[in-house]
């Protein structure tokens, strides 16, 4: 039966040829007993389309062989073909061999070389370069015995070299900017066997050497240290300068860390505030912020602000900035020296403004006023304040 036109019968179709046209196409389909094979009747009871999947492969017939859409297979298997080909374009084959180009050796190849370019498309095998897979061992080997290997680290912050157990062994000299002991300070040294000893523990006589580390001369001489740039140490025993530009007269353990600083004398101070000074004494600190600061006697007494002193005394502690400290201040002088000798005088500059204090400023005398006009004042404590001495 052929389809009916409405063109050609030049008229509206009845629904029999309406039916009759739509038949021609599609009237049934049917699924086999094994849910295999979905089949499309039309009216002749032909077969349309018919889908057959196996196991491995689905089959599609009567439908055409091109599509416009991805096709995506576990697989894609040209019939004919082996390992062998490569599928091409065209649905051809071309055997793999025939394909040119690649990497051509050079050379005889030997166990264990890591090859390098020499060339286009060329390689080869250098006996420079070897690796032990069974002793997990790189080998770079120079062209003698006295050739420099360089290992750059692009992009990183430096190389680590580790046999495994923490050991590098090495029968040459090393040299580096700087040789750092996990754990340690500028306050010990690096003895032979790898361990660190602090440097207030050397004591007696070492051999004097000269040597550079860290870019600065070291110096040692009867126990005594000096790694800071263009310092010096006079005499004594066990003392260490790290700071540059620093001083130790004599004595002995004392240690200069800031730089312009000094220790003259005494034992066992440690001057870390650049600019510091201790004259003499036992057991001092003047810390890194004792910047310009001093102690001139006594025992055990700490700086830690800029600028304060310690005249004497023991176990004194700097209370502020720009302050002298001392047990006790005795002012001499004779009765019978002159006015202008200014023997016996201590003498109070006059302030023309009265401190607003707040804190344990107790004990403070101030002579306060204006030319010609001024008055002792004596500051009792945070209740009464400044309370005027009337002479």
């Amino acid at each position: 039966m052929s389809i009916i036109l409405r063109s050609g019968k030049g008229s509206a179709l009845t629904y029999d040829e309406l039916d009759g046209n739509l038949e021609q196409f599609y009237i049934s389909s049917s699924l086999s007993s094994n849910n295999r094979v979905l089949s499309l009747f039309t009216s002749g009871g032909e077969d349309q389309i018919t889908f057959r999947p196996d196991d491995t492969l689905q089959t599609i017939t009567d439908i055409g062989n091109t599509t416009t859409n991805s096709i995506t297979a576990l697989s894609f298997i040209k019939s004919g073909s082996t390992s062998s080909d490569v599928l091409l374009g065209d649905g051809t084959t071309t055997p793999i061999s025939g394909l040119g180009g690649g990497v051509t050796k050079v050379g005889t190849p030997v166990d264990g070389q890591i090859t390098v370019w020499t060339g286009d498309g060329t390689v080869e095998g250098t006996t420079e370069l070897l690796f032990n897979s069974a002793s997990s061992t790189l080998t770079i080997a120079g062209a003698g015995v006295d050739d420099t290997v360089t290992i750059l680290v692009a992009g990183g912050d430096g190389i680590s070299i580790s046999d495994g157990s923490g050991t590098v062994s090495t029968t040459y000299s090393v040299l580096a900017n700087s040789y750092i002991k996990s754990g340690s300070t500028s306050n010990d040294i690096l003895l032979g066997d790898g361990t660190t000893s602090p440097l207030s523990s050397i004591t007696g006589s070492l051999v004097y050497s000269t040597g550079s580390i860290d870019g600065s001369t070291q110096s040692v001489f009867g126990g005594n240290i000096t790694n800071g740039g263009l310092s010096t140490i006079a005499g004594g025993a066990s003392n260490s300068i790290l700071g540059s530009q620093s001083f130790i007269g004599a004595g002995k353990a004392n240690q200069v860390t800031g730089s312009n600083a000094a220790i003259l004398a005494g034992s066992g101070s440690i001057a870390k505030g650049d600019r510091s000074a201790i004259l003499a004494g036992q057991r001092h600190t003047i810390d890194a912020g004792g910047l310009d600061a001093a102690i001139v006697a006594g025992n055990g007494n700490y700086i830690g602000f800029l600028g304060s002193s310690i005249l004497s005394g023991d176990n004194i502690t700097a209370a502020r900035k720009y302050t002298a400290h001392a047990t006790s201040v005795y002012v001499t002088g004779s009765t019978a020296e002159l006015a202008a000798d200014y023997g016996g005088v201590l003498q109070l500059a006059r302030r023309e403004t009265t401190p607003q204090l707040s804190g344990d400023y107790e004990g403070m005398i101030i002579n306060s006023g204006s030319a010609a006009r001024s008055d002792l004042y004596f500051y009792s404590g945070t209740n009464d304040g400044w309370v005027k001495i009337t002479v």
